[in-house]
C-alpha cells in the first residue's frame, strides 16, 4: 500500500512538474512550432524573432515575423511583422482547444509580386501552397476543403484578428526593383473556428492569407495588363490606378 501511495506521488509529481514546463517553456514552444511548421505550412522560408507570452494572464506579443518568398520571385520577403500583440485565454493554454482572445497586427510590410512568367502574385502562391497542405492534411477521401479536418491535434478559435495599416509595395520585374507602395483598409476577422469547434491554425493561416490576397488584388492591375506597355507604361498605369482607389 505504502509503494502504491509512493508511485501516486510520484506521478503526480511528474505531472505538476510537465505542466509547469509547458507553461514555462510556452514561448519556446510557439517560437519552434512557427518556424518548424510554417514553411511547410506557406511553402515559404518563416523566421520569428521572439515571443513573449504570460502564461498567468494570457498576454503575449511578436516581434519580426518574416514570410519568404516562392522560388522564382525575386523580392527577399513577402510578409515582414514588426511587431504584434495577441491574448489567449489563459484557462485553455494546456487544453486541446485553445482560446485566442484577439491577435492584433499594426503595418506590417507586404510586398506584393506580379511574376512575368507565370502571371501570378506571390501571395496567391502561398495561397496555393496552404490550400495543398490542408488537402494533404485531410483524412483519405476528404477534399480539405469546407469542414476542418477531423483530426486529433489541437484546435483553437480565434476570437478578433485585426491588421490595420497595412503597408503594400506592388513590385514587378518590368519595374527595375521599383515598387508602387498604398496602404491597405484595415482587415478584421472574427469568431473564427467558433462554430465547429475549433480549426487548426494552417485552416487560420489559409483564412487570412485568402482575405488579403483578395483585399490587395483589388487594388492591383494583373500582370497581363501591365506587360501590354512598356516599363514607364507600368508605373503610370499604377499611379493611375491607385488615384482612382
Amino acid at each position: 500500500m505504502k509503494r502504491l501511495l509512493l508511485v501516486v506521488v510520484v506521478v503526480l509529481v511528474l505531472l505538476a512538474g510537465g505542466a509547469w514546463w509547458a507553461l514555462s517553456s510556452i514561448d519556446f514552444l510557439v517560437k519552434t512550432a512557427v518556424e518548424h511548421y510554417g514553411p511547410d505550412i506557406l511553402g515559404v522560408p518563416v523566421k520569428l524573432a521572439e515571443v513573449k507570452i504570460s502564461a498567468q494572464n494570457g498576454q503575449g506579443a511578436l516581434r519580426d515575423l518574416v514570410i519568404g518568398n516562392p522560388a522564382g520571385y525575386g523580392s527577399p520577403q513577402s510578409v515582414r511583422v514588426g511587431n504584434a500583440t495577441l491574448s489567449v485565454d489563459p484557462s485553455t493554454l494546456t487544453g486541446d482547444l485553445v482560446v485566442v482572445r484577439e491577435i492584433s497586427v499594426v503595418a506590417p510590410d507586404i510586398t506584393y509580386e506580379l511574376s512575368t512568367t507565370s502571371g501570378k502574385a506571390n501571395l496567391d502562391v502561398i495561397q496555393r501552397n496552404i490550400e495543398n497542405y490542408l488537402k494533404r492534411a485531410a483524412p483519405q477521401g476528404e477534399s480539405g476543403k469546407g469542414d476542418a479536418p477531423k483530426s486529433k491535434g489541437r484546435k483553437f478559435i480565434f476570437e478578433r484578428i485585426s491588421i490595420r495599416n497595412a503597408k503594400v509595395a506592388v513590385t514587378n520585374p518590368l519595374l527595375k526593383g521599383g515598387s508602387l507602395s498604398f496602404t491597405l483598409p484595415d482587415i478584421e476577422l472574427r469568431d473564427l473556428g467558433k462554430s465547429s469547434n475549433g480549426i487548426t491554425p494552417s485552416q487560420a493561416a489559409a483564412i487570412v492569407a485568402s482575405t488579403l490576397a483578395t483585399r490587395i488584388a483589388t487594388r492591383a492591375l494583373s500582370t497581363g495588363q501591365l506587360l501590354k506597355r512598356g516599363t514607364e507604361g507600368i508605373k503610370d498605369t499604377l499611379r493611375d490606378f491607385f488615384k482612382l482607389q
